[in-house]
């Protein structure tokens, strides 16, 4: 095999080799991706939000919604980085009632940890938490 065809077979070979793993490279590719972050205020009476927002790699839920509102981090229940408020509205642990942080439908997500992923949706409620639904979906009051 003379040089040219060796060069040739190298490159249709690593460009192949490239583009097969693309999907997989695609969290570690830098850039900005869409995800939507949702933000109702229930009782607080504020209008409800929706925001496509354009993130970077490892935004996290409380980044992202910090993009769309003003937010206030403190300590709620264990930690300085708790979302102590968004847009002035702060949970109250007298009535119950708490933001309640949702990626794509699941609780079980860190709002200062949790990296997001292209095409994430991002829900901030504050409701009221039902003693016993903690772990499950939420009532609205």
């Amino acid at each position: 095999m003379n040089k040219r065809k060796a060069i040739l077979l190298i490159a249709v070979f690593g460009t192949g080799l490239f583009f097969g793993a693309l999907p997989f490279l695609g969290p570690l590719i830098p850039g900005k991706f869409p995800v939507t972050v949702k933000v109702d205020f229930g009782i607080a009476g504020k209008p409800a939000m929706t925001q496509t927002l354009q993130v970077d790699r490892k935004t996290t839920p409380k980044e992202a919604v910090s993009m769309m509102l003003p937010v206030m981090s403190g300590k709620v229940c264990s930690s300085m980085h708790d979302l102590l408020e968004i847009n002035g509205v702060r949970p109250d642990a007298a009535k119950n009632f708490w933001w309640i942080l949702t990626v794509n439908g699941s609780r079980h997500v860190s709002p200062y940890r949790t990296h997001l992923k292209r095409g994430d949706l991002v829900a901030w409620r504050y409701l009221k938490e039902i003693e016993g639904e903690k772990s499950g979906k939420e009532r609205k009051p």
